[in-house]
C-alpha cells in the first residue's frame, strides 16, 4: 500500500509539471481521481476514466447479457459486472475489445463463479 501511495504522488507531481490545473489529480478527501475544476470537474474511482477524458479517447469493452449489449470504458467495471452477471455474460462478437489475457481472465472468473453457485468444490490453482 505504501508503494502505491508513493507511485500516486510521483504521478501527480509529474502531471502538475507538464500541464495546468486541468491535469488529472487524486482528490484525497473523496478518494477519487479528478479532472478539471469547479463545474467542469469530473471524478472517478478509476484513473483510466479520467485519463480517457484527459486525452479525449474512450476505451470500449462491450459484452452481451441476456440479449442486451453493455458497454464499459474500464476493464475493472467489466470484472465487477461479471461477478453478478456471470449467468449469461458473453463477449462473443466483441473479442476485439479485449486482449488475450483479459479474455482468459473473464472465462476463468465466469467458470469459478458458476462452480461456486452450483455448490461444487472449487480448487485453487
Amino acid at each position: 500500500m505504501r508503494e502505491r501511495s508513493i507511485q500516486i504522488r510521483k504521478a501527480m507531481t509529474w502531471l502538475r509539471q507538464c500541464d495546468d490545473a486541468a491535469s488529472p489529480h487524486f482528490n484525497i478527501k473523496t478518494g477519487r481521481w479528478s479532472l478539471g475544476k469547479g463545474k467542469k470537474q469530473t471524478e472517478s474511482y478509476y484513473l483510466e476514466k479520467i485519463i480517457q477524458d484527459y486525452i479525449g479517447m474512450k476505451l470500449k469493452f462491450r459484452y452481451q447479457w441476456h440479449g442486451e449489449i453493455i458497454t464499459r470504458h474500464v476493464f475493472a467495471e467489466v470484472l465487477e459486472d461479471i461477478i453478478y452477471r456471470y449467468d449469461d455474460f458473453n463477449i462473443t462478437g466483441f473479442e476485439e475489445d479485449y486482449n488475450i489475457q483479459q479474455r482468459k481472465w473473464l472465462m476463468l472468473i465466469q467458470n469459478k463463479i458458476k462452480l461456486l453457485k452450483s455448490g461444487k468444490v472449487i480448487s485453487h490453482a
